[in-house]
């Protein structure tokens, strides 16, 4: 690597073939006429090799797509029982109760409230002050509230 002061050498060097690099103004001379500077060669070697722009195929884009990928919805087993989340629908309110709808077999369904957890009712995020299930009271939209389980998921659905 060469620094130069002098214009006047400056305008020779660069006469002579060197290169000006753009990050810090110093100049590197060429190796040979014909060959590029390692820093270049590599410039020219990202820009041939790079990827934006083009397609890149997937290995499970043509499963997926035919649909024959498997999902974990997919999956069977004997005697297997789905779960749902059963959730607030408002902001913040008081739990008077529960009711449940007319027309679906409840006696079949395994229904998990706050009262079935034993121990503390709590995840500790960053303290303890989150319930895994709400209780008396509905602290914010889409908080847990109960828990259902029943082996046909589409009824499960129904009932949720």
């Amino acid at each position: 690597m060469y620094r130069f002061r002098a214009l006047a050498e400056l305008r020779e060097f660069a006469a002579a073939g060197a290169l000006q690099s753009l990050e810090n103004n110093e100049l590197y001379s060429a190796p040979r006429r014909n060959q590029m500077p390692p820093r270049l060669m590599c410039i020219r070697m990202a820009m041939e090799n790079r990827q934006i722009g083009k397609s890149v195929p997937r290995k499970e884009g043509r499963e997926k797509v035919t649909g024959a990928a498997r999902y974990v919805d997919d999956l069977t087993f004997p005697e297997m029982i789905h779960g749902v989340t059963v959730r607030s629908s408002i902001a913040r309110g008081k739990i008077l109760g529960i009711r449940f709808g007319e027309g679906i077999p409840w006696n079949q369904f395994t229904v998990v409230t706050a009262k079935d957890i034993p121990g503390k009712n709590c995840v500790a995020l960053l303290i303890e002050d989150q319930p895994c299930l709400a209780d008396q009271f509905v602290n914010h939209p889409e908080e847990a509230v109960l828990l259902l389980a029943h082996p046909d998921k589409y009824l499960l659905e129904e009932a949720r």
